[in-house]
C-alpha cells in the first residue's frame, strides 16, 4: 500500500514520493530500546534531495523519535526495531511507515541520512529555517488580475489545467487535470500559498504588457495563461459531429452546439453533459467535473477530443 507524501498532486504534474509499506512493516513486532543519548543523534531536519520544499524534522521522543512532517504538518512517533529502523504501524495518512538511518554519521555523531519507506535520498540539512509564510491584503482589482486559466505541458503529453478564481482576499485554485481545488493565500503581490500543504504555491509572472502571462505551481510546473474564448456561432458548429474512441471503436459520442456551450451524449447510453468554454479549444462542467479537449490539424478543422484528459475521442468523418 502507498502513501502520497504531498497528497493530492497528480502522477500527470511533478509527482511527490509514494512510502511504499515493505515486508519488514508487516512483520515488525519486536522491538528494543535506545537510551535518550542514543535517540539524540538522530534529531534535525532533513531534506529531499529531489525537492528542497519537502523537509522532515526528526525529534527525540520518550522510547523513540518523532518525525514531522513540514509541509503538511502530519506528525508520527515511530519506535526502534534496530539502532538504524524505527517503525510506526500507523504513519501518514494511517499507513504504517519506517525510517532507516544510513550508517554514516558527522563529528558530533549524528546521522546524516535517512530513508522513508522506500524512498532514500533524504539528507540532513543544517541551519534550517522552516518555510513560514505571512498573509497579506490585496486588493479585489489586484485579485482580479490574476483570474484565468493556465495551460500546462508536462512530460506525458496529458493536458493540465489551473483555474484561478478571485475570491475574498485569496484565489480559489482549480486543478482541473485531477479534479480538485484548494485555497491560495497571497503572501506577496505575485505569490500565493496554500495552508494545509505549503509545498502548494502559485508564483505568478507578468509579461511585456504588465498582466499576468504565467505562473509555475509548486515551484516546478509551468502554466501559461490562455487567452479567454471568442467563440463565434459558426466556430462552434465546427465541433459538431461523431467522435469514436480510439481504444473502443463501438464506443461513440454525438456532440452538439447550443449556443456557446456545447452538449456531448454517449450514444451507449444516452447520458448528456452540457459543457462550457474556457478556452477556444477547452470545455467544463463543473458540477460534474467534466472536461473536453479539443484537437485540430494544420488547418484548422477539429479531428478530435480528449475527455476527462484520458479518453481520446477521435472525430467521425462525414
Amino acid at each position: 500500500m502507498g502513501l502520497c507524501l504531498l497528497g493530492a498532486l497528480s502522477s500527470t504534474a511533478q509527482a511527490p514520493p509514494t512510502v511504499q509499506t515493505s515486508q519488514q512493516d508487516s512483520a515488525a513486532t519486536s522491538h528494543i530500546r535506545l537510551s535518550v543519548q542514543q535517540l539524540q543523534a538522530y534529531s534535525g531536519y532533513f531534506q529531499f534531495t529531489r525537492y528542497d520544499k519537502w523537509v522532515l524534522q526528526v525529534k527525540s521522543a520518550e522510547g523513540g523519535i518523532m518525525v514531522k512532517s513540514l509541509w503538511l504538518g502530519d506528525e508520527v512517533r515511530l519506535t526502534p526495531l534496530s539502532d538504524s529502523t524505527f517503525f510506526c504501524p500507523h504513519g501518514f495518512g494511517g499507513d504504517s511507515m519506517t525510517v532507516t538511518f544510513g550508517k554514516k554519521k558527522n563529528k558530533e555523531g549524528e546521522y546524516e541520512q535517512l530513508a522513508l519507506g522506500d524512498i532514500p535520498s533524504w539528507v540532513r540539512v543544517y541551519g534550517y529555517k522552516p518555510y513560514e509564510p505571512v498573509a497579506i491584503r490585496l486588493t479585489p482589482e489586484q485579485l482580479k488580475a490574476f483570474e484565468g486559466l493556465y495551460q500546462g505541458v508536462p512530460d506525458s503529453g496529458l493536458l493540465m489545467f489551473i483555474k484561478a478564481k478571485p475570491e475574498e482576499n485569496k484565489l480559489l485554485a482549480m486543478r482541473l487535470w485531477a479534479n480538485a481545488e484548494f485555497e491560495a493565500i497571497p503572501d506577496s503581490a505575485l505569490h500565493f500559498f496554500e495552508r494545509e500543504n505549503l509545498t502548494y504555491t502559485l508564483q505568478f509572472k507578468k509579461g511585456q504588457g504588465g498582466s499576468i502571462s504565467e505562473l509555475t505551481f509548486a515551484d516546478v510546473n509551468h502554466f501559461a495563461k490562455v487567452n479567454s474564448p471568442s467563440l463565434t456561432p459558426a466556430r462552434m458548429k465546427t465541433f459538431e459531429g461523431k467522435y469514436r474512441l480510439k481504444e473502443d471503436p463501438d464506443n461513440l459520442i454525438l456532440i452538439t452546439a447550443h449556443d456557446l456551450s456545447l452538449v456531448i451524449k454517449q450514444l451507449w447510453d444516452g447520458k448528456e453533459t452540457i459543457v462550457d468554454p474556457l478556452a477556444d479549444f477547452f470545455f467544463y462542467n463543473s458540477a460534474r467535473k467534466y472536461s473536453a479537449a479539443f484537437r485540430e490539424d494544420q488547418s484548422g478543422a477539429i479531428t478530435g477530443v480528449l475527455v476527462l484528459n484520458k479518453d481520446l475521442f477521435e472525430k467521425v468523418k462525414d
